[in-house]
């Protein structure tokens, strides 16, 4: 399996069938988003803000993920500025355009990978946080290059650097009592 943590650094971590971590794979795709957002001539095209879950549009993120795949991703943040300017108003929509734009990089890197085995029976899951989980997880499975694409949220909405914190004091717990059994 592959797990998918987007996020200022995205991380892709290879599990074996044993369970242990096989291989991983970091991307800065977050801090370049944000960089694209704020710092560059795009600024002004997408008002400085980000996409939210309530403003996540697939299809202006898998169309931003196709321009980039065909013109390379500065073009393709250049093309979401003229799409701004003379067809599309909307500064939310452009930003998912954006957001697919740069998402390209991360899943180019991830097939081309030597550090992960990712190959066509790959199960995917994809966590982390809306609208960054759906986004991945909706491109993957447009991909179509892994046996299964699955988006993950934990109960409750807790962040999953808390659900593994809670699972290794629990871990943790648990070992030292059976160290007292004995």
């Amino acid at each position: 399996a592959v797990l998918v943590l987007p996020g200022s650094h995205t991380k892709f971590v290879s599990v074996g069938a044993d369970g242990r971590i096989a291989g991983c794979l970091t991307t800065i795709t977050g801090e370049l988003l944000a960089s694209i957002m704020h710092d560059t001539i795009i600024a002004d095209s997408v008002k400085r803000t980000f996409v939210e879950a309530d403003t996540y549009r697939r299809e202006m993120v898998l169309r931003g993920y196709r321009a980039a795949r065909e013109v390379g991703l500065s073009r393709a943040c250049f093309s979401g500025r003229i799409l701004n300017q003379f067809a599309v108003k909307d500064h939310t929509l452009i930003a998912n355009f954006i957001l697919g734009a740069a998402l390209q990089n991360d899943l180019y890197a991830l097939r081309h990978s030597t550090a992960i085995a990712c190959g066509p029976d790959a199960r995917v899951i994809v966590a982390g946080k809306s609208p960054f989980r759906e986004a991945f997880a909706d491109l993957m499975e447009r991909e179509g290059c892994w046996r299964s694409v699955r988006s993950y949220e934990p109960e409750g909405g807790a962040p999953l650097s808390a659900l593994g914190a809670y699972l290794l004091a629990e871990a943790s717990l648990a070992k030292e009592a059976e160290k007292k059994g004995k």
